[in-house]
């Protein structure tokens, strides 16, 4: 009977010992958690305030051009969008497996 209740004592210790160090663990992910989350939100404000900055200087730069200036700027964007999509393609055709070009021969066609 001694044994048992030594043995019973052993299970509940080390039951106690895997609940704990699960508590550590969840305490030790939480704080990894918000840590990353401050830093994200630290990030995303300083993004947020450079896309301000710059949106800024574009309407300003966009206001001393004339039309035709603006429309040689726009047509040269939309050209290298178009080029970057381009070369995307190829890049992107060549990952897929190849299809089997070869044709089975047909008897039907012999006379």
């Amino acid at each position: 009977m001694a044994n048992a209740l030594v043995v019973l004592s052993s299970t509940a210790e080390d039951g106690e010992i895997e609940v704990r160090i699960s508590d550590l663990v969840k305490t030790h992910l939480m704080y990894a958690v918000r840590e990353e989350v401050v830093v994200l939100k630290e990030k995303i404000a300083e993004l947020m305030e450079r896309t301000s900055q710059l949106e800024y200087e574009n309407n300003i730069l966009r206001t001393g051009v004339n039309q035709e200036t603006l429309d040689q700027l726009n047509s040269s964007i939309l050209l290298a969008g178009q080029a970057a999509s381009n070369a995307a393609q190829p890049a992107s055709n060549a990952a897929q497996p190849a299809s089997n070009t070869a044709q089975p021969v047909s008897n039907s066609s012999k006379m």
